[in-house]
């Protein structure tokens, strides 16, 4: 699997309120070195990532709120929705631009990753990133998260 998509995040437990964990990364596509939460975003124009990774993979989950992530590799152009819902997580693996936009005002997202921070792991220019991957296959997507 080398294409962002959306995956199930299921708890083995029904308790009584809002549960969120990751036990033992049962069923995920990688082992988690480091965690963060996406908070505070000032506006829907704002934007969060603009950026791709060499070799991190990463798992993005709406705890609370709505935003929208554009996804770019070499056959992949699509645009994710990811709405409030635990149990849904958009997945995007290395060598993906990710742009997070149009994020409702209280929105949380918990970002799951294989890597601990290495700031040399990152690719910060577009067009670098263009070049690096090579020809872009046309067609852009929408996913509303489900």
């Amino acid at each position: 699997m080398d294409t962002p998509q959306i995956i199930d995040i299921t708890n083995p437990y029904s308790g009584k309120g809002g549960e969120l964990y990751v036990l033992g990364q049962d069923g995920l596509p990688f082992q988690v070195k480091r965690v963060f939460w996406i908070t505070d975003v000032p506006n829907q124009w704002h934007v969060r990532g603009d950026h791709a990774h060499r070799t991190c993979h990463q798992i993005f989950i709406p705890v609370q709120g709505r935003f929208c992530t554009y996804v770019l590799g070499k056959n992949t152009e699509q645009d994710f929705w990811l709405h409030e819902d635990k149990h849904k997580a958009l997945w995007i693996p290395p060598m993906h631009w990710m742009s997070l936009n149009s994020f409702i005002v209280g929105t949380v997202c918990m970002v799951l990753c294989s890597e601990e921070y290495r700031e040399d792991s990152y690719i910060r220019d577009f067009d670098a990133f263009k070049k690096i991957i090579g020809t872009v296959q046309p067609g852009r997507k929408i996913s509303n998260g489900e």
